[in-house]
């Protein structure tokens, strides 16, 4: 399965990192005991959206340090007295998120891993039906293969006593 970066990837890291500027910079005018940190859940939380396992640990913990940094520059309030104790509790619970979409991340590429397996086969078991000669059988089967792989040859054998018989393939040249 191809694991580079898609385009959607890269707009959802965006959207998280632009999330987590955006309550950054909400922080320098919110005075403390105001909950505005709690947009770096929506950060974590868009992760799921994207294919890469480390993203949401990554934003995770750039979250709760940001959470860190935020406490010691928002404005002090009459309503702060918690505030120390709110967020020490949230950066755990970003991380814990984290971990929870982490699994939900490895668990759907899982899943696409056995249905792409499954199509396989069944392109394969689709290509030996009928009542062909083993020559023929070989050929369909290893062309779907070759399909399915994106290989540009492949070579089929039996092996019969001690030796190798080529029975079939695909792109090889004519005997």
């Amino acid at each position: 399965m191809n694991s580079a970066p898609t385009a959607r990837d890269r707009w959802i890291w965006l959207a998280s990192a632009g999330l987590m500027a955006l309550t950054m910079g909400l922080e320098f005018v919110v005075p403390l005991g105001y909950a505005v940190w709690l947009t770096y859940f929506m950060a974590v939380g868009v992760t799921l959206f994207q294919r890469r396992v480390e993203v949401p640990f990554l934003v995770a913990v750039g979250s709760t340090i940001l959470l860190m940094i935020g406490y010691h520059i928002a404005p002090a309030s009459t309503n702060s007295a918690f505030s120390f104790v709110n967020r020490t509790i949230g950066g755990i619970c970003f991380l814990l998120m984290a971990v929870t979409v982490m699994k939900a991340i490895q668990s759907r590429r899982i899943a696409a891993d056995a249905l792409w397996l499954q199509e396989g086969e069944n392109a394969v078991t689709v290509s030996l039906r009928g009542d062909p000669d083993p020559r023929v059988l070989a050929d369909e089967a290893l062309r779907t293969l070759c399909a399915r792989l994106n290989a540009e040859v492949g070579a089929l054998y039996r092996l019969q006593g001690e030796r190798l018989l080529l029975v079939g393939g695909a792109a090889l040249p004519a005997r």
